[in-house]
């Protein structure tokens, strides 16, 4: 340990291939070149809380208790953790993480969004944002937002807007796959909870093949299944378009990259997000995107992607999805928008931003 350190706070952080964990470990190594930081995570062996240098986190978690806790998100309501952060001047968390023991440390946490408000999986999520989250927001030095979107509906919430910092997500560098179309396929890569709005984009490609029925692709929905998965395979069945899905769980990082380059565009229906990872990804491969027209989507999207409208059973995606299909033109120019687009949210420049604030709480 060091004297005057920044700690990162990473109790809650499970080893696995989900949006939060990729977040977490995309940050911390963009931050351990540019600051001398500590983690505190669970030990990979044991129900133990460990140090782990120079931006480490674990690699697996061999106790099924520390396994239920990092998911449930309740690490640091059944730790000790106060002697192993004595020494920290600053506690940063990739995550919306308070250490309520901790009240006289300075704190900076992150909100992704505030979707359970909205869209809920489950009473339990609705409350624990509700309550948790919110008061945990409350209670830090500052929080970062994902996205303006996102500061926009904690300031709602009556977070104070002078402890909200807007620091982008970013992404590492890619290379440029897309020039011209490379196949036929329409993917969505979205989990079957509400605010994905996957029963869109049934709809929607439901109505592009009324509109295109020679069109050869599929549509590959991509993403875990939950509490909607049912509901969307009796939408399928009654749109006929059974023999036109394939229903993917989550694919590998190669797997996945590979279906991209051999799409034809990504959709996103969602109602609610807070920052929407797919879009960029897609677009920094040079893949064309068409997105819902929603908040954070308009801020980040506006001139990137092809909106549509969410209210309308997709008629307005069907048009966007026959505008691209049928002109050239209209392909080549969206890829090389959103590749630019992509490239303006860097891993480099989010890590900078994070780096400086740190610094300046600390001092």
């Amino acid at each position: 340990m060091t004297t005057n350190s920044i700690v990162v706070n990473a109790l809650n952080f499970y080893p696995a291939p989900t949006g939060l964990s990729v977040y977490a470990q995309r940050t911390l190594h963009g931050l351990a070149v540019r600051l001398d930081l500590d983690v505190l995570a669970f030990a990979e062996a044991n129900f133990a809380l460990q140090r782990y240098t120079h931006g480490g986190l674990p690699l697996r978690l061999g106790s099924r208790r520390a396994s239920w806790a990092t998911r449930k998100a309740m690490s640091q309501y059944i730790t000790r953790y106060e002697a192993e952060l004595a020494d920290a001047s600053l506690i940063y968390a990739p995550f919306t993480d308070l250490l309520w023991r901790l009240p006289h440390k300075p704190q900076v946490i992150t909100c992704h969004d505030l979707t359970p408000l909205i869209y809920p999986n489950s009473a339990a999520a609705h409350w624990y944002a509700k309550t948790v989250q919110l008061a945990a927001c409350r209670g830090a030095t500052r929080v970062i937002a994902i996205s303006r979107t996102v500061a926009d509906q904690l300031v709602s919430q009556g977070i104070a807007a002078r402890q909200i910092e807007v620091i982008p997500n970013g992404l590492p560098p890619a290379t440029r796959w897309h020039h011209r179309p490379q196949g036929h396929d329409v993917v969505v890569l979205a989990r079957h909870d509400r605010n994905k709005n996957v029963q869109l984009a049934l709809e929607g490609f439901a109505r592009f093949l009324d509109m295109n029925p020679h069109w050869p692709g599929r549509l590959l929905i991509i993403g875990r299944a939950g509490r909607c998965t049912h509901q969307l395979q009796q939408t399928s069945r009654a749109l006929n378009l059974d023999s036109r899905i394939s229903w993917l769980a989550l694919l590998s990082d190669q797997e996945l990259a590979e279906t991209l380059r051999q799409a034809f565009c990504l959709v996103s229906c969602s109602f609610m997000e807070g920052f929407d990872f797919p879009l960029l990804e897609a677009q920094a491969i040079g893949l064309p995107t068409l997105a819902s027209d929603i908040g954070v989507h308009r801020e980040m999207h506006h001139e990137a992607s092809l909106l549509f409208r969410v209210d309308d059973h997709g008629k307005n995606m069907a048009q966007r999805l026959y505008d691209l299909a049928n002109s050239r033109s209209l392909w080549v120019q969206l890829s090389s928008l959103g590749y630019n687009n992509a490239r303006r949210y860097t891993l480099d420049r989010q890590s900078d931003q994070i780096s400086q604030l740190l610094l300046s709480v600390q001092r």
